[in-house]
């Protein structure tokens, strides 16, 4: 019985704690994103997308590369493209 307690503040005293998550600002959202890399799963295949200062967005899979635009709305960001699978649709529903 006393090994049975044992284990079980073991495992409480282990517990992964809980993640209390915030929603970003724009701000500091373009502060993650501008200039860097982003690597994300598109239409079945890896896109590699690379935000610039200025709005422009450039994206490169498999079939080519595209660049298009970005904006901000409200806390989000959103991108058009003229080309491609993701052809005038925005990132996000919201965004339209």
């Amino acid at each position: 019985m006393l090994r049975a307690y044992c284990l079980i503040i073991l495992f409480v005293a282990f517990a992964p704690m809980p993640v209390h998550a915030k929603t970003l600002t724009a701000r500091e959202v373009l502060d993650e994103m501008l200039n860097r890399t982003i690597v994300t799963r598109q239409f079945g295949m890896n896109v590699t997308m690379r935000y610039r200062p200025g709005g422009v967005v450039s994206a490169k899979a498999l079939i080519g590369s595209v660049d298009g635009i970005w904006r901000v709305k409200g806390n989000k960001i959103c991108s058009t493209f003229p080309s491609g699978p993701a052809k005038a649709r925005a990132a996000s529903a919201s965004c339209a």
